[in-house]
């Protein structure tokens, strides 16, 4: 490595450094976190990395330091007679699976199943009590490891701790002061009623409840308690599970959701199960722990100068993190829009490792001055496309220019220009040059051949791209002319003879298909799937369609409204309508496919359902959202994404929410999967 990337990365690890550093006083001692754990987590693994390349640099690291010195506030401090440690965190399940292969090989054992316990990891304040005679007489916090606050007085308000336990020697009882997500909500309710701050989080509520000195605040706020280690107690204890066991009998609360598991597999299979219910738990948890069960293999496996070896936190998939944004480029979508993207230092994030992402439109770019070099958070939550939360102003490196969005478009070099709509500007910058210009060409080939649209099998995105660059492709209706070009694509990189008239078979087994697939495949701004199955309803046929589009093009005000009456329709799709047949080159590509399809007119489906508005709600075991919405319309019925008084039939599974409650409101039927699928069946569909 040369000087220039070395000294590069020393200046970024200072940097993360000193930002982790506020952070841990933040969250440690001031009950105040300035970031959320994914991204504190994410900036952690970076500061590792970088030590890995540079290891000069992890002496006195944060990444080698536990919590935080307590702060002079008022409350005395306790030395720990044995260090309260952290935990190691795995991310995925290679780091469960490497986890377990360190703690075997410390052991010098084989693949062998090997016990252990899965807790799940309370997202509270870590909590030492000290019993000396069967009496509680001290209580503190975790603080740096070694030296925590003394919050007894407040300890002894919470229900779930014993201040007596029947055995007579010292014993230190280590556990999770925490409050339920019920208690929070009271809480925030009474702060905001008394025109008070509500607090972050329930974390955030339980950290400042237990170091606040006001006693009847404290007992108040209702904290809560469970315990997890046991240091001293009676003989015979030789186990995690004995452990836990001594506790619940001595009266201390401890989670009854606690696994007794058998390799990685169960481990990881335990932690998928605790995720599936989490949302349902009484109170916030961020992962599991797993902690080898046997005490004495414990001291063999040995621990490092921050963590066990023979346990570890393996967290959820994080919804955010923090990552370099290496550069920042433009692309051209299917309408002409021209998309700022984040090209990314790739980060896991959400279970996903995201190297770009969208930043939507030049507004937003500016909004958020965003710049090559920052360092920037992500958010990814489920099927969520990525995003760019902002920037970590701390860590911006000096001399970073704002960016500069291009005037031309990247792809064909014509000016971009920026619509009006009521005479106010758009967010989104435009190049108009439509099938001229490659990439748009390119962008509306592929979503055409694509499952939703055509579902040609076999025309993907990097056939199209080829295509259209052997001039084999470049208008709609050549995807139903491949037949004829079966030797120019069996001359191509990746093809062959036989591809080639197995992709010709594809394209030729969907030329029939049903007037939305056509109106669809056009390439209309704002006429998706669900859309363009409203206009068919409403036209018929094709040539109906397209006479009645032509008609809009030509200012027919009536058969203009007949359109816009249609619910979901309006005048942003009557006007993209005329907008697309306007171009001459538009209107052609859509008699040339109408030419080479065999559109079928529409039927209106008589089902059941006919007419009725039916909403799907929380997760569906048999069904993807797709599919639902499908099954629904053989019914006949028009899939919502809303409950209203119009509403006619909710199907509810589990996790439903907000919807089920509106259901209720308005009186609307609810039934649950098993009921809509016997429905489903019923109808012979």
């Amino acid at each position: 490595m040369d000087a220039t990337a070395t000294e590069s990365l020393a200046h970024e690890h200072r940097r993360i450094s000193a930002l982790i550093a506020r952070a841990d006083d933040a969250y440690h001692a001031s009950d105040d976190p300035i970031m959320g754990d994914g991204e504190y987590d994410s900036l952690k693994l970076r500061l590792l990395e970088i030590e890995s390349l540079l290891p000069s640099l992890a002496t006195n690291s944060p990444s080698g330091k536990v919590g935080a010195a307590p702060r002079k506030n008022g409350l005395a401090k306790v030395t720990h007679a044995t260090r309260m440690m952290s935990l190691d965190n795995a991310f995925t399940e290679d780091d469960v699976r490497n986890f377990v292969a360190r703690v075997l090989a410390a052991l010098g054992r084989g693949p062998v199943p090997l016990r252990f316990v899965a807790e799940p990891k309370i997202d509270g304040l870590s909590l030492s009590i000290k019993y000396e005679g069967g009496q509680l007489v001290r209580a503190a916090t975790r603080g740096n490891s070694s030296v925590g606050d003394d919050v007894t007085d407040n300890v002894l308000l919470i229900g779930d701790i014993p201040h007596t336990i029947p055995f007579r020697e010292d014993a230190e009882v280590r556990g999770e002061v925490y409050m339920s997500k019920a208690d929070f909500e009271a809480l925030n309710a009474r702060q905001l009623e008394a025109g008070l701050e509500p607090f972050a989080n329930p974390r955030n509520a339980a950290a400042g409840t237990l170091r606040n000195q006001d006693k009847a605040k404290a007992r108040h706020r209702r904290l809560r308690f469970f315990g997890y280690s046991l240091i001293g107690g009676p003989e015979g204890i030789l186990t995690q599970e004995d452990a836990l066991a001594t506790l619940h009998a001595w009266g201390v609360s401890v989670s009854d959701i606690i696994g007794i598991c058998e390799g990685a597999d169960e481990l990881i299979g335990y932690q998928r199960d605790i995720g599936a219910k989490r949302k349902d738990l009484p109170f916030d948890i961020d992962g599991v722990v797993y902690k080898l069960d046997d005490l004495a293999l414990r001291e063999i496996v040995g621990e490092t100068s921050k963590f066990p070896k023979w346990a570890i936190a393996h967290k959820f998939e994080a919804e955010k993190a923090t990552t370099l944004l290496k550069d920042i480029i433009v692309q051209v979508g299917r309408t002409g829009v021209v998309t700022p993207v984040a090209v990314l230092r790739p980060v896991l994030v959400g279970g996903v490792t995201v190297s770009r992402a969208t930043l939507h439109n030049v507004d937003e770019l500016q909004r958020k001055d965003l710049r090559i070099g920052d360092t920037v958070v992500l958010q990814r939550a489920g099927d969520v496309i990525p995003q760019v939360l902002g920037m970590v102003a701390d860590l911006r490196p000096d001399g970073a220019a704002p960016y500069v969005f291009p005037t031309a478009c990247p792809s064909c070099g014509g000016a971009l220009h920026r619509t009006k709509k009521d005479d106010k500007e758009e967010a989104s910058i435009r190049c108009v040059a439509a099938f001229a210009c490659p990439a748009q060409k390119v962008e509306r080939l592929i979503y055409l051949a694509s499952r939703e649209i055509l579902n040609i099998d076999g025309l993907g995105d990097k056939a199209v791209e080829a295509f259209v660059q052997a001039g084999i492709l470049d208008r709609p209706g050549d995807a139903f002319r491949l037949r004829a070009m079966t030797n120019r694509i069996a001359t191509l990189e990746g093809w062959a003879e036989k591809s080639a008239l197995s992709l010709a078979d594809a394209a030729d087994a969907v030329r029939k298909a049903p007037l939305w697939r056509y109106i669809a495949a056009l390439g209309i701004r704002h006429v998706g799937p669900a859309t363009a199955k409203l206009l068919a309803k409403k036209a018929v046929s094709a040539p109906r369609f397209l006479a009645d589009a032509e008609a809009i093009t030509n200012g027919d005000t009536a058969i203009r409204k007949g359109y816009e009456d249609i619910d979901q329709v309006g005048e942003a799709v009557t006007g993209a309508i005329r907008d697309h047949f306007c171009d001459q080159r538009n209107w052609a590509d859509a008699l040339d496919l109408a030419d080479v399809m065999e559109i079928e007119d529409h039927v209106t489906s008589q089902g059941p359902l006919s007419g009725k508005t039916v909403v799907f709600t929380g997760s569906l075991e048999k069904f993807d959202r797709k599919s639902a919405q499908a099954s629904a319309e053989r019914l006949g019925a028009k899939v919502s994404g809303s409950v209203s008084k119009k509403t006619h039939l909710v199907v509810a599974g589990p996790g439903a929410g907000s919807k089920l409650e509106d259901a209720r409101k308005h009186e609307v039927k609810v039934i649950d999967e098993a009921e809509w699928i016997a429905m489903v069946e019923g109808a012979g569909t």
